[in-house]
């Protein structure tokens, strides 16, 4: 059978007998594939102090073939090229033959005949055949054949591992500090300083205990997790043993700082609001109690309305400061505080109908609108004594339905002295100037 060495590198247990190896591209960085393979399929690399070495003419050396071809020449397969195998190269026994310059002969040393290798389910797969790695031979492959010195190590001498080749130390896990031990970075400084080679990971089922263990920590160890450190070398796992407790203690401290930072993030978020809306509203000084509500009702109906962060009152200045998380809420807020005082007029010989009886239509006016007040006066002006006027005072909302309300009665009864064959009064004075109580005299104090 063919004789060659994959490189890879072990990255986890199945059990003492078989382990998760990641095969190497040419290049020795990048992990190609994973397999599973037993201790008898592994030996360690040869010594890097070796390196570099000036082949010589009958030396014993292992030569790096691509297992496939050459991939500065394509092969016109792209789906061959795209499978893992395409990426391996396996180092092949042979000795050199003679030596020019940069280049050297080879003859390899295995045999190639078809009938030594075992039948393979695919001839592009990679497999594990016999507990042994398994790969087709490479088309290009040559009994001699013509490589670069940098294609050539030293034969490795190194035997075959075996189950007792690898030396392990357990560190039970406390249920608490269990998913932070499934983060490989978690202990990256703990492997560095037990040494190399060395490899530590979760244990396997069949590695882990068989009932929880019972400590003096104060800590539970119902989830039976358990960590390996697992090493070629002794002192690699004694140095482990050595700093396994301090290892749990930094950990357990480092979980407890996340924990801590997790907690602030979650609360700031909790507090984060988006950048409030903000309108300010003046009211006339003599309405500024109706604004607020008997013992602030309406800013209590205010602040009330979905969305709305603050309302603060500057009494002096007779202002709302109005905050809220939209537009809209601000809005509907505003509505609610935004008292004012309007003049509306009203032909003189339709003011009796309007007031009704007992002026039982004015208060339906003012209990259906909402206003606060609505007062009448005398003639709007010497100029025009045909009209009166009617003070409405509440939130703008409110004098707007009230002003409808006297529009579409005064509309009505005038349509009823056209049935009558009278001739109404005009429905407006000739000029008419709308007003805000309070507003005006302020504007005089200012000049």
């Amino acid at each position: 059978m063919s004789s060659f060495i994959v490189q890879g590198v072990v990255c986890g247990i199945n059990s003492t007998d078989e382990y998760h190896v990641n095969l190497l591209d040419s290049s020795s960085c990048t992990a190609v594939m994973e397999v599973q393979v037993p201790p008898s399929s592994m030996r360690l690399p040869p010594d890097v102090a070796a390196f570099p070495f000036d082949p010589m003419q009958g030396q014993e050396v292992d030569v790096l073939i691509p297992c496939c071809s050459n991939p500065s020449e394509p092969s016109g397969d792209s789906e061959a090229e795209a499978l893992p195998i395409a990426k391996l190269s396996a180092w092949w026994p042979g000795q050199v033959k003679k030596v020019g310059g940069g280049f050297v002969i080879v003859e390899l040393a295995s045999a190639f005949s078809a009938e030594a290798v075992p039948e393979r389910p695919n001839l592009h797969d990679v497999v594990v055949i016999n507990n042994r790695i398994s790969i087709p031979l490479p088309p290009s492959i040559l009994k001699t054949d013509v490589v670069e010195k940098h294609q050539l190590r030293p034969r490795s001498h190194q035997t075959n591992f075996n189950p007792s080749s690898f030396h392990m130390h357990e560190i039970d896990i406390p249920d608490a500090l269990v998913p932070y031990c499934r983060e490989p970075t978690n202990y990256v400084q703990f492997a560095r300083r037990c040494g190399l080679p060395i490899l530590v990971c979760i244990a396997p089922d069949s590695l882990r205990p068989s009932s929880p263990v019972h400590r003096e920590d104060g800590e539970t160890y119902e989830l039976r997790s358990r960590l390996l450190v697992i090493s070629t070398d002794i002192s690699t796992v004694k140095r482990a043993a050595v700093i396994d407790n301090t290892f749990i203690e930094m950990l357990r401290q480092k979980v407890q700082i996340l924990q801590q930072t997790e907690e602030l993030s979650r609360k700031l978020e909790a507090s984060r609001v988006p950048a409030p809306f903000v309108e300010f509203l003046r009211i006339p000084e003599g309405l500024i109690s109706q604004a607020i509500g008997y013992q602030g009702s309406n800013i209590r109906r205010a602040s009330a309305v979905e969305g709305i962060l603050s309302i603060k009152l500057d009494r002096p200045e007779c202002t709302f400061r109005i905050s809220g998380k939209t537009q809209e809420s601000v809005k509907e807020a505003k509505a609610l505080l935004d008292y004012s005082t309007e003049v509306v007029p009203v032909p003189r010989t339709y003011v009796g109908p309007i007031l009704g009886s007992a002026q039982r239509h004015i208060q339906h006016i003012v209990d259906r609108t909402g206003l606060t007040g609505m007062r009448i006066s005398s003639a709007l002006s010497l100029d025009v004594p045909d009209f009166v006027t009617f003070h409405l005072t509440g939130t703008r909302r409110a004098i707007a339905d009230a002003k409808m309300f006297l529009e579409f009665h005064i509309a009505s009864l005038r349509e009823l002295d056209e049935l009558r064959g009278v001739k109404g009064p005009p429905l407006a004075p000739p000029v008419i100037e709308s007003s805000r109580d309070g507003d005006s005299s302020t504007e005089q104090t200012d000049q």
